[in-house]
């Protein structure tokens, strides 16, 4: 597993076992004071390149292996159709954007 924050690996470690699938929360953002732009979610790993290349360009919603897009412009819906809309559930505020 490896975890990038804007296209840099910041942690990695070694896990083994099946990933469970299906439905679930995921938490971002969650404890603390944190700017989020956006959300991707991909049915394969991507390259540190291939990240770097893409963090800054706005998704269609249709990119091959995209399985949930959110990028947060005053909604939590997922922008693929697959129907995996999110929801805000603290104080979650939406701000203008910067691109």
């Amino acid at each position: 597993l490896k975890l990038f924050r804007n296209g840099v690996l910041i942690a990695k470690g070694n896990a083994s076992g099946e990933i469970a699938a299906g439905f679930g929360n995921v938490f971002v953002g969650r404890y603390g004071h944190l700017i989020v732009d956006e959300v991707r979610f991909w049915s394969r790993a991507l390259t540190q390149q291939e990240i770097r290349a893409g963090m800054n360009v706005p998704l269609t919603g249709n990119e091959s292996g995209l399985e949930a897009y959110y990028p947060l412009e005053k909604t939590t819906k997922d922008q693929t159709g697959h129907g995996n809309d999110g929801l805000r559930m603290y104080r979650e505020l939406f701000s203008p954007g910067k691109m």
